[in-house]
């Protein structure tokens, strides 16, 4: 099987967990980052476009660290195809 990337998000109320999906797949996860970490929460006014830069910013740095990542609308996660030495013909 040809060695391949996969980009996926999962909603994170999804059930099965992301671990139990990517197994289920034969995929393995490669890298996970949690999406929209902060800017959900934040309370609600007229226009955020002028403070949009510092919230990009702010939502990339805690979206690689994992206990803000766990509370994050999404998780995007890369996967890699996981294949067996058999299935490769070696």
């Amino acid at each position: 099987m040809e060695d391949f990337i996969c980009d996926l998000i999962l909603f994170q109320g999804a059930s099965p967990t992301m671990s139990a999906m990517l197994t289920g797949a034969s995929l393995a996860a490669i890298a996970e980052r949690g999406v929209r970490v902060l800017a959900d929460y934040l309370p609600a006014r007229g226009s955020r476009s002028a403070d949009y830069e510092r919230i990009f910013e702010l939502e990339q740095k805690l979206g690689s660290r994992p206990e803000y990542a766990a509370v994050s609308r999404y998780t995007h996660c890369l996967a890699r195809c996981v294949s067996s030495v058999a299935e490769d013909g070696a």
